[in-house]
């Protein structure tokens, strides 16, 4: 789904009047109001025919993730990051990010693994829910309470 939007065609910026609205993209040259079909903010070209995806994109399949990191664990000395991410299809940050979550995962950094994560997530969650279980046991205790007092 590639949204477009429509713009004033004055400099202005302003709204006012709606039959003088020109279609144009949003997002494939920072494009807003004020500027014009073809332009983006700083009016440089850009922007028209550059529609983007607004849902994020998918995920890399974990074999995937796994097989090119250890091609990257495994490089000749010549042999750099950017290049096998390249050779891969994927951003060198990418990249790297996997390999710094490996080194975690196999517990050669000493910072929280995947699995470790996962837990405290989870934990948090357990100690939410039953915070909030004890608090509506409070309430009803005190309601009840009141209510079986005599009345004097």
């Amino acid at each position: 789904m590639c949204l477009t939007w429509q713009i004033p065609t004055s400099r202005s910026g302003s709204l006012a009047a709606f039959s003088n609205f020109e279609t144009t993209t949003s997002f494939g040259g920072f494009v807003g109001a004020g500027a014009r079909i073809g332009e983006n903010w700083f009016g440089l070209p850009g922007g028209v025919g550059r529609e983007r995806m607004l849902s994020m994109p998918k995920p890399y399949p974990k074999e995937f993730r796994d097989d090119v990191v250890g091609v990257a664990r495994g490089r000749d000395a010549g042999v750099t990051l950017d290049q096998i991410a390249a050779d891969f299809g994927i951003h060198p940050m990418t990249l790297s990010k996997w390999l710094r979550q490996a080194r975690i995962d196999d517990g050669e950094q000493p910072v929280r693994t995947t699995a470790e994560a996962e837990e405290l997530v989870a934990a948090r969650r357990r100690i939410r829910l039953l915070e909030q279980e004890n608090e509506m046991l409070r309430r009803a205790a005190a309601y009840l309470g009141r209510a079986s007092l005599p009345k004097e």
